[in-house]
């Protein structure tokens, strides 16, 4: 049986269901997240919203500027894990 470990409380989120901890030390902790409560969604609209931030900060929000590139895959990514979020909870799955 799993219990929520306690450098889950790292991360900011209560999870729906912690199915596993894996990889803890000092600098990451990662847990199988399954379905996304409020909090989780929450989380990711802070990501999403982090994301735009730099955007508008470093490339005055031009979006084109950071397309193809590393930054511009990840608010992508980013992006897309937050509206599957909100739109399908229960199927959301995550690390």
């Amino acid at each position: 049986m799993l219990v929520p470990h306690p450098e889950a409380l790292y991360l900011g989120v209560s999870f729906n269901i912690e199915i596993g901890v894996f990889g803890v030390n000092e600098f990451n902790l990662f847990v199988f997240v399954k379905g996304a409560d409020a909090s989780v969604r929450l989380e990711l609209v802070g990501w999403n919203d982090k994301a735009r931030e730099y955007l508008r900060e470093f490339f005055d929000g031009d979006i084109e500027r950071v397309r193809g590139t590393q930054f511009g895959d990840n608010i992508a990514k980013i992006a897309y894990i937050t509206e599957r979020s909100v739109m399908e909870p229960d199927a959301f799955r995550g690390v």
